[in-house]
């Protein structure tokens, strides 16, 4: 999972516009299916569900196997951080109208992905237990080709916002380290004696200087003239990047306080799915597959977001005033508070589930059912769907409003390292 954190490759790739980073990891995830697709296909043919199948890899195929899944890993590190903010920057925010749409974008881009997770988690992991492998795996590899090719065509029609050839890690490195430097340094009594660049030099990049705040003074140093005369990025920095540098170490916390709720999510894929495989899944002649348990998570965020953006938002807005109907700390305030109720359901659940077992003596018996309905687990799958419709973005949209695209990447990153550590 490491490849996943890091864009692909690396900084040659830094100049890339967003869209362009995107359409390079689209590739390399295209790339990484269709080796799946093959690897799986491989050691049993076409027939991968029958268990009856006890023909090894070989090492070509395990080499193979491996490779698909640390490309795909490196190209969901271009794809994913720059989904969200490509669509955030089709909509221009000096407009009224756009910019109250734009309020619900990242409400109804989550409710897209989590469509396609719903797809996954029922009608893909059927056929993957019923059919077999190469079938599962051929299907989303064929909506891949199809949604590169939609991204491709439209790309002349989306807005494209000036990329600068000079990393945002970069320039913060280069605030902190002038900042050092200049620790012994006086910074003047009047902000407007700091360094920065004439207006008409942030008009043809089309963009806008920040203005000076008293916090984190210590950084304002970076920007303080001495008699060197040096311009370079580790000996002089200008207003804006020392504030722009100071937007994104208070944006820290979020990126913290996303730790729990993050290991938490990761329970869906590993305990609550191992926790259904222990109990009655049969509903008249079907039979569950513990795996599809996460739709209901699913289902349930998505009639969360529809509740949360057409009813909830409206009504208090008119209480609160605010265009987004409660601040995003706010929202995540609730979602951590959902949170904390899941794991408490969870505790009394898995409680009771081992009273069961061990009632009716099956607790040290493995591969033998508990008399419990599968049923039992579905509060805490539900109200983990709404908890996500309240925090699973919501960090990511505020460090964007804030620092732009670099948090956001850096929050999808460290959102899924914690959930590998979970």
């Amino acid at each position: 999972s490491f490849p996943s954190f890091i864009p692909p490759l690396g900084p040659p790739a830094k100049a890339l516009p967003e869209n362009g980073k995107k359409k390079l990891g689209q590739r390399m995830i295209a790339q990484g299916m269709c080796l799946l697709t093959m690897a799986v296909s491989l050691a049993c043919g076409t027939g991968t569900a029958d268990p009856t199948c006890e023909r090894k890899a070989s090492s070509l195929q395990l080499g193979v196997f491996f490779l698909a899944l640390y490309t795909l890993a490196v190209g969901t590190g271009g794809t994913k951080p720059n989904i969200s903010t490509i669509g955030a920057d089709q909509f221009d925010k000096h407009e009224p109208r756009e910019r109250r749409q734009k309020l619900s974008f990242f409400n109804w881009w989550m409710f897209s992905i989590f469509l396609g997770t719903l797809f996954a988690n029922t009608v893909l992991v059927y056929i993957q237990d019923k059919i077999g492998w190469t079938v599962g795996y051929a299907l989303p590899t064929i909506g891949l080709a199809v949604s590169i090719a939609v991204f491709t065509a439209g790309t002349p029609l989306y807005r494209h916002k000036p990329t600068s050839p000079e990393s945002s890690l970069a320039k913060m490195a280069g605030v902190i380290v002038t900042a050092v430097r200049k620790c012994r340094v006086t910074a003047p009594a009047d902000p407007r004696d700091l360094h920065e660049l004439d207006p008409d030099q942030y008009d043809r990049k089309k963009t806008s200087p920040l203005p000076h705040t008293p916090t984190f003074s210590v950084l304002s140093k970076a920007a303080v003239r001495t008699g060197a005369g040096s311009t370079s990025r580790w000996s002089l920095s200008t207003v804006t990047q020392v504030e722009e540098t100071k937007q994104m170490l208070k944006m820290l916390p979020v990126l913290f306080i996303t730790f729990v709720p993050s290991a938490m999510l990761a329970q869906i894929n590993t305990l609550f799915v191992k926790q259904g495989t222990t109990l009655e899944r049969r509903v008249g002649g079907f039979d569950i597959p513990p795996a599809s348990l996460q739709g209901f998570v699913t289902v349930s965020m998505l009639v969360s977001v529809v509740i949360y953006d057409r009813l909830f938002v409206p009504c208090m807005r008119r209480l609160t005033k605010n265009p987004r109907g409660i601040s995003l700390l706010q929202r995540m305030g609730v979602g951590l508070v959902l949170h904390i109720a899941i794991m408490v359901i969870a505790s009394a659940t898995e409680r009771h589930r081992l009273a069961v077992a061990r009632e009716n003596g099956v607790l040290d018996s493995r591969g033998t059912m508990v008399r419990l309905s599968i049923f039992v687990l579905l509060p805490q799958f539900v109200l983990m769907g709404v908890a996500d419709a309240f925090l699973s973005w919501t960090g990511e949209f505020s460090l964007y409003s804030v620092s732009g695209t670099t948090s956001v990447y850096i929050h999808t990153r460290c959102t899924g390292c914690y959930n590998r550590i979970g």
